[in-house]
């Protein structure tokens, strides 16, 4: 067995209840009576370490739990290139976290993602890398993350891997394999090793994978993934992607598209071998997707893939923040038999507020009954700050961020109420890269299904500064 350090924290969490709405933006939003609001907002500081770029995304569970146990997982450190998988236990009924526990005292980069899943037995399974090796390892007790299994390398040089579980306790992980920029897939039988990689999609231009989910209610567990691919230079842009989504029904040995049409391009492949999800070039040449797509199956076992995109951020003018162009959050839904690619449901022109700059991303998850759960970011600045950051000027400013849950049982009709709202300084200064840099806003979320009870809870890191913890109830079941 391998000894684990626990780093005891040197505060006492306080519970700080930021702010919590009961009114909504109804004019905004199509809200249905039948769905429920969210009440009894938590957020708790959980750690006094820096964040900064590390994993923290829609991409794999970093938050599941029991009826007793939270379990969380983050990278924990504050100097680039140190970064080391965590993991630390909340009990449910007093409050209470445990010690912050390094399942590998190795250090890692700012890519460093940790992901962890449970299984029938209560054994916690635990996969976590950055730019170098991937490595996989087991608790050695049900529920206790205090002790683990030797580490198991699954391969020497990946990122972005993605983990689920099935209902016999399979594992399904899929990570980019820099060999040289490969979607790689396995799985483990419970109860047995991890297969061989496979190299589903190879391609002569950089790939990324970003979410994948299970549909598990039939006889056979089919597999669901989505990324995006960096286009050819060719076409006049440095960065621009378009979405893609694969499937496989028979653990990987072969993948269609979501109509079932057979994926049989032999590697290396020409990125126009996958059909697109959505490829926006002739109306927006120099778009970008942001690295946040995530995908989830509805009560008809349709797959949606939410994603933020902008207009005009590659190529030529790789402006982070544009004062009339802001991020916005796009949803694919699958109708009949192809792709719809819409601005999500509840965002009104793009955005949930038009006060100043505004960009809104989100992170969604389904429960066992097929209903929708988002959280959803939306990020006000001033104007005039983004424009003078654009021009070189370093600038202090304000910065509002509002937390919103949104749910829908049809992907159409949703639900939505402000959950908390973040105010804070910042200084916004223009990067090498010709891009506006923010530190201090909320750089993502990892969010779990809403129990029994009705509880939600989720991980939100802020850039450049401390991870939170946020609980909050749905309110009535659906």
């Amino acid at each position: 067995m391998i000894e684990y350090k626990k780093i005891k924290q040197g505060y006492l969490a306080g519970w700080c209840i930021l702010c919590f709405c009961i009114s909504v933006y109804g004019d905004s939003l199509r809200i249905p009576d039948t769905l429920p609001l969210a009440t009894k907002v938590i957020l708790e500081q959980i750690t006094d370490q820096s964040i900064h770029n590390a994993g923290i995304g829609p991409s794999s569970p970093m938050i599941i739990g029991n009826s007793q146990k939270t379990f969380i997982t983050f990278p924990y450190g504050k100097t680039f290139g140190e970064y080391k998988p965590a993991v630390r236990v909340r009990d449910r009924q007093s409050g209470q976290w445990s010690d912050i526990i390094i399942v590998d005292d190795k250090n890692f980069d700012d890519h460093l993602y940790c992901t962890l899943t449970r299984d029938s037995k209560g054994f916690l399974h635990f996969i976590y890398g950055g730019h170098g090796p991937i490595s996989y390892c087991r608790s050695s007790r049900p529920d206790d993350p205090n002790e683990w299994t030797d580490r198991q390398i699954l391969t020497k040089m990946g990122t972005y891997p993605s983990l689920c579980i099935d209902r016999k306790d399979t594992l399904y992980l899929t990570y980019r394999d820099h060999r040289p920029e490969d979607m790689t897939f396995q799985t483990k039988p419970f109860e047995k090793s991890w297969t061989p990689a496979m190299r589903v999609l190879r391609t002569n231009q950089r790939t990324y994978v970003r979410s994948m989910t299970l549909d598990d209610k039939g006889t056979d567990t089919i597999v669901h993934i989505v990324g995006c691919i960096q286009t050819p230079e060719k076409r006049d842009r440095t960065r621009g992607q378009f979405l893609w989504h694969l499937c496989t029904a028979d653990m990987g040995k072969t993948w269609t598209d979501v109509n079932g049409k057979p994926f049989t391009g032999e590697l290396p492949i020409d990125y126009k071998i996958i059909t697109p999800v959505y490829d926006p070039y002739d109306k927006y040449p120099h778009y970008l997707f942001d690295y946040c797509n995530a995908v989830v199956l509805d009560q008809n076992h349709q797959p949606y893939i939410f994603t933020v995109f902008h207009p005009d951020m590659a190529g030529t003018n790789p402006n982070y923040l544009k004062a009339d162009k802001p991020w916005t959050q796009l949803c694919a839904r699958y109708v009949g038999n192809s792709w719809n690619v819409d601005v999500w449901g509840p965002i009104k022109d793009g955005r949930l507020s038009t006060d100043n700059y505004s960009g809104v991303s989100c992170w969604p998850v389904t429960d066992i009954n097929g209903v929708m759960h988002v959280l959803a970011f939306d990020q006000s600045v001033n104007k005039e700050f983004v424009k003078q950051a654009l021009a070189g000027k370093n600038v202090d400013g304000d910065l509002t961020e509002q937390l919103f849950y949104a749910v829908s049982k049809n992907g159409t009709d949703w639900r939505i109420t402000p959950i908390l709202e973040h105010r804070f300084k910042f200084q916004v200064s223009k990067s090498k890269w010709g891009t506006v840099r923010i530190d201090g806003y909320i750089a993502g979320a990892s969010i779990a299904p809403p129990d029994d009870s009705g509880q939600i809870e989720a991980l939100l890191p802020f850039k450049g500064g401390n991870l939170y913890y946020l609980s909050f109830y749905a309110g009535q079941s659906l």
